[in-house]
């Protein structure tokens, strides 16, 4: 599907905004209720217990979902979730539920950084890319795709893709 770049205001680079589509899959999560920078302690439970039960291998895909706006939840009040996919068999142990992702078409930019950079991703989308992309929000939480994690490389060196659900 075809790439847009936009140019961000903040940097005056340009950011590219893909249309992709993720497949529905049987996923495993848990909840992290509270600000989205203390969600961490979501996938310090989840990747032990993922280990544990053997879930890790080379189609296993992590993802975080963010299903609220922090401009407009109570920090309290905040739902993320961190997921594993896992075969249809598998039996879950709260506080660990399953549930089937759905998919769908998403747009998509690459944020390199920080997780507290995530912001401008969320902005990109949703502030300079959705009103002119002629495009139509779905309803349901946005996606983070981790393309590599922090114990493995410096927080200037991270890249997550941030996935907004379109109609």
């Amino acid at each position: 599907m075809p790439s847009v770049d936009v140019v961000s205001s903040e940097e005056e680079v340009p950011v590219t905004v893909e249309i992709k589509r993720l497949e529905a899959r049987r996923m495993l999560r848990v909840r992290h209720l509270g600000p989205y920078s203390e969600c961490g302690s979501a996938w310090e439970r989840l990747m032990p217990f993922a280990g544990r039960h053997g879930l890790f291998g080379p189609h296993t895909v992590c993802f975080g979902l963010s299903h609220d706006d922090p401009q407009k939840t109570p920090p309290e009040e905040i739902r993320y979730d961190a997921c594993i996919s896992v075969p249809d068999d598998f039996v879950a142990e709260p506080p660990f539920e399953l549930f089937d992702f759905e998919g769908g078409e998403y747009a998509a930019t690459l944020h390199r950084g920080s997780y507290a950079g995530l912001a401008q991703a969320y902005d990109l989308l949703h502030c300079e890319w959705l009103p002119k992309s002629g495009r139509e929000l779905r309803a349901g939480p946005c996606v983070e795709v981790y393309l590599n994690w922090p114990h493995e490389v410096a927080p200037e060196e991270l890249r997550t893709e941030v996935l907004m659900p379109l109609e």
